[in-house]
């Protein structure tokens, strides 16, 4: 039982700072003038990437099919992520971009 107190606490620390980091940064490179419209997609893209896996992985598992199967479908959204994150520019640049573009 304390073992699993030390798990939530060091899972707190290491991965509470994730989500409000990752809806700063999309904030900073998004321009002003549309930012309300890019959150909402933000969110529901966020809500459909955490939905997505679990439910594939369900599917799988309740038709039959072996559970190391299910859990090699889960490569699929890693391997979308790690595309992503080849793909993505420079921080800077993505800033510099967002402040120029306003349309005022």
């Amino acid at each position: 039982k304390n073992w699993t107190y030390l798990f939530g606490i060091l899972w707190g620390l290491c991965q509470g700072w994730m989500h409000p980091q990752h809806t700063t940064i999309f904030v900073t490179i998004t321009p002003s003038n549309n930012t309300m419209e890019s959150m909402g997609v933000f969110l529901f893209a966020c809500q459909i990437l955490c939905f997505v896996p679990p439910l594939v992985f369900t599917i799988l598992n309740e038709a039959g099919w072996s559970m190391q199967w299910g859990l090699a479908s889960l490569i699929l959204f890693f391997a979308i992520g790690l595309w992503g994150l080849i793909g993505m520019g420079d921080y800077s640049k993505a800033t510099v971009a967002a402040n120029t573009n306003i349309d005022r």
